[in-house]
């Protein structure tokens, strides 16, 4: 049973999981700025995810700690996210980093079709009707933006949000792993396959540059495994809505930061699309027509 203490324990870890991915996109927008390729910032998020890792290693031991049932679900998982976290920090580039969150925490939205795709998971009308809702303040989002750069940077946004709920999908099948082994596979897959796109384009980082890389790897561990324990401490139903805190923090960010100031419209767009999910979220478990724990979280 879950004590009120555990309940707002596990809301703050969840709201702290997603102001680290809020975090982790602002700094990968700086490097990209300063010259930085997108996949050499990937490359040190998730080499020091490894390196975080290792304590863990050490204590299961070598052969323990890489031994899964689902191999070839784990590497899929850690494509698909490897793929949306790309995605994503292109768009951050493009367009505000507010919207560019925003447009990915549509990941609940897909959901719902992936699961009526692949687990034959039926939804009724009304979550159509949500999802419709999402779909207009996603327009909402982008319709104040029409440059070809900008396209492009929602594209990019939205597609990551695709990825994210394919992992969400995937993870279905992975709720029996040690959630330490997932990030592990995850780590070095995606460290491996960004040192081969990042070869021809390397940069050496000096002075704080270190740190913003550092801190970028710090983030994506911390963000990985917060938003899990969050989910141990209290159920889904009550601390998921706080996934979409990375929206706040990233408005705050942008507007401190690089005075990013949303339009009316956009705002609008954002808290349709904050409705739109949480409708979801709670039609979704009331109904049981999907699952709690499809929405465990949408961090890819």
């Amino acid at each position: 049973m879950k004590t009120n203490n555990n309940v707002l324990f596990g809301g703050f870890l969840c709201i702290v999981a997603y102001v680290f991915l809020s975090v982790l996109s602002a700094i990968s927008k700086h490097l990209q700025d300063i010259g930085y390729s997108v996949f050499q910032v990937i490359f040190f998020s998730f080499l020091f995810t490894i390196i975080f890792s290792i304590p863990w290693v050490l204590k299961r031991g070598l052969k323990t700690a890489f031994k899964t049932k689902y191999p070839v679900i784990i590497i899929l998982r850690s494509v698909l996210g490897f793929a949306a976290f790309s995605i994503l920090f292109l768009s951050v580039k493009e367009i505000p980093l507010v919207d560019s969150l925003t447009l990915f925490n549509t990941a609940p939205l897909w959901v719902p079709f992936l699961a009526l795709i692949f687990l034959k998971e039926n939804f009724t009308y009304k979550i159509f009707l949500c999802i419709v809702l999402g779909f207009l303040g996603i327009v909402l989002v982008i319709h104040p933006r029409f440059t070809a750069m900008n396209y492009l940077g929602d594209t990019e946004a939205l597609l990551a949000g695709i990825g994210a709920s394919f992992v969400i999908i995937i993870m279905r099948f992975l709720k029996d792993e040690e959630h330490q082994r997932v990030v592990l596979y995850y780590g070095i897959i995606s460290t491996v396959a960004s040192f081969f796109f990042v070869i021809n384009t390397w940069r050496m980082p000096i002075g704080i540059e270190w740190l913003l890389l550092i801190g970028a790897g710090i983030c994506m561990y911390s963000m990985q495994i917060l938003a899990t324990k969050a989910f141990h401490y209290a159920k889904a139903t009550v601390i998921g809505p706080l996934s979409y805190s990375s929206i706040i923090a990233s408005g705050v960010i942008g507007l401190v930061v690089w005075e990013q100031v949303p339009s009316v419209t956009s705002i609008a767009g954002m808290f349709v699309v904050i409705v739109s999910g949480l409708l979801i979220l709670y039609l979704g478990v009331k109904e049981e027509r999907i699952k709690v724990d499809t929405y465990h979280h949408h961090i890819p």
